[in-house]
């Protein structure tokens, strides 16, 4: 049969596919060895054994084939390698976004996080360019990414350019390029949890933290971005870690939100704080009693803060006075239901 289809012309692909099955037979290793090298080149490409044959898949502009090898249960390949075959694919834009796809960049990237050795700017970029597939609501799993946008006020305020117009700026169109750009930053910027001046153990260095905040600042205003880049510094903001006690945000976090120049960024905190809760569900009849315990929660928070922080303090009182309102809101749902209102 390999004979007829070499006779006919037949592609070496074609003669490589009917091969396959007969890699692992000892009794057709002959065989196989004895096919021409194009033969023997695709049978490489359809089944790669070694660092050369995933090198040779991503030469051929395969990469989405070659993650699918590297991504195998069990698999043994470097590091090195994967992140290249990711960096392959973020170069040439995968032409799919399908969930087994999604599966193999996450696992790769979630490998790639954990190993010490892994060059770190070089897998922000790969995280940036691979952000869509990343990406679940706004959510996304990009350490090195973060860590970069959190780290590097310029690459921040490079962000808040991709995505925002400045201050005044009239409009104008953009190519497909720069509004694939535009739509990545804006996504990454949304996405962003990770606070400025963490430290390994999670808790936050007040000085990178301040340092950070005051050079972005200043660099978003040359760039007439002020007003939006405060606007995210405070949703960023708003996911810092509690003190030991409980105390929400930590004293680094509240230092810095109490300055008086930073009104905005206060707001946009209490924002961000506000969307943490997410989706709630409740029964018919509970009414308010959820918001009730969150809203005594943030007075509380308040009541810690308002000697030291007083700024702060009155930010996260609006907290408790919107889940104040919407316990209201909450109960008078309740009570149309008990009394059969529409």
């Amino acid at each position: 049969m390999i004979s007829h289809l070499a006779a006919s012309g037949r592609p070496a692909r074609e003669i490589a596919c009917l091969l396959l099955p007969c890699l692992g037979e000892p009794a057709l290793r002959d065989l196989v060895d004895a096919q021409p090298d194009e033969v023997l080149h695709e049978l490489r490409m359809l089944r790669p054994s070694s660092a050369e044959d995933i090198r040779a898949l991503l030469a051929a502009g395969k990469p989405v084939e070659a993650l699918e090898f590297l991504s195998l249960p069990n698999a043994t390949w470097s590091s090195v390698l994967l992140l290249e075959a990711l960096e392959k694919l973020g170069s040439v834009g995968p032409e799919r976004h399908d969930t087994l796809l999604r599966h193999y960049v996450h696992q790769a990237i979630e490998r790639l996080e954990k190993e010490p050795d892994v060059d770190r700017t070089r897998l922000a970029r790969t995280e940036f360019a691979l952000f869509p597939l990343l990406q679940s609501g706004f959510e996304a799993f990009a350490g090195a990414l973060f860590d970069a946008v959190t780290s590097d006020p310029h690459f921040f305020v490079e962000l808040l350019t991709f995505a925002y117009r400045a201050e005044g700026e009239p409009h104008r169109e953009l190519d497909e390029r720069a509004k694939l750009m535009a739509k990545n930053a804006l996504n990454i910027l949304k996405s962003c949890d990770r606070v400025p001046g963490r430290r390994p153990d999670g808790t936050i260095d007040e000085e990178v933290l301040r340092d950070f905040v005051d050079r972005t600042r200043d660099l978003a205003r040359k760039a007439g971005r002020l007003s939006v880049c405060e606007d995210y510094l405070g949703r960023i903001l708003a996911h810092a870690p509690d003190d030991p006690d409980g105390t929400r945000p930590c004293r680094a976090v509240a230092s810095l939100l109490d300055r008086r120049e930073l009104q905005r960024v206060r707001e946009d905190f209490v924002i961000g704080v506000y969307r943490q809760r997410g989706v709630v569900s409740r029964r018919a009849d509970e009414g308010g009693d959820q918001e009730r315990t969150l809203a005594a929660r943030y007075h509380d928070l308040a009541r810690r803060h308002a000697v030291d922080f007083p700024r702060l303090a009155a930010s996260l009182g609006k907290v408790a006075a919107w889940y104040e309102w919407e316990a209201g809101r909450a109960d008078e749902d309740c009570r149309a239901w008990r009394e059969g209102l529409p």
